[in-house]
């Protein structure tokens, strides 16, 4: 089973804040206390992306595959895995709606 039930302490937390190099990264996590902003920079094409969610989007979803040059972020308002665990939160009344959101700047 490979779906996370706790937390966890993880050493990417502190190399994020200094800038990480994605290739050949090997990272599926969802982090919590982020600032809901994420500047991403590829320095090779002299490009900056800056991404702000809405506060209620208070984790990050953040994979990285090894063995290709992709990588995703992913705001969440919900740890991985919710609604097995019982979190309130994930969960909605009838008729109720939630709205949040996340801007992308781009700028070289």
């Amino acid at each position: 089973d490979l779906i996370p039930t706790k937390p966890k302490v993880t050493p990417w937390q502190a190399r994020f804040k200094n800038g990480i190099r994605i290739q050949g990264a090997e990272l599926d996590n969802c982090f919590e206390g982020w600032n809901q902003k994420a500047q991403i920079n590829w320095p090779d094409d002299n490009l900056t992306l800056l991404m702000t969610a809405s506060n209620n989007l208070s984790k990050l979803v953040v994979y990285m595959d090894p063995n290709n040059y992709f990588f995703c972020l992913e705001p969440v308002s919900h740890v991985n895995n919710a609604l097995n665990m019982g979190e309130d939160d994930a969960r909605l009344k009838p008729n109720d709606t939630i709205s949040e959101f996340i801007q992308l700047a781009m700028w070289d």
